[in-house]
């Protein structure tokens, strides 16, 4: 296909590039993590990614939107599955990696 031809050119098989795009996603998540718990910890964090009052992705992950499952009301907030969704994320990109790292060695 088009897609693979192009990445083919860029140096990169289809599996490459999505362990490529898990290790971002995994990053980005574990980023958010860090923020989360260093803005929780300490009220003067200022994060990359707080660009002003209005732009602050600090203010979102301590939001009640920052774990969706007890703010969907699937799980109380006093759950053990009451986690933010960033630990979900980092679940979420280690996983798919690790399948596919699987799928690929048993081609």
């Amino acid at each position: 296909t088009e897609h693979t031809t192009m990445l083919a050119a860029a140096g990169f098989n289809s599996s490459t590039f999505f362990l490529l795009v898990c290790m971002i996603g995994l990053t980005i998540s574990l980023y958010a993590l860090h923020v989360e718990h260093s803005a929780e910890e300490n009220s003067d964090f200022v994060a990359y990614c707080d660009i002003d009052d209005h732009m602050s992705c600090s203010k979102v992950f301590l939001s009640p939107f920052g774990k969706i499952f007890s703010y969907l009301g699937l799980v109380s907030e006093s759950s053990l599955l009451n986690q933010p969704n960033a630990l979900y994320g980092s679940i979420f990109y280690c996983l798919i990696g690790v399948f596919r790292i699987i799928a690929d060695k048993s081609e």
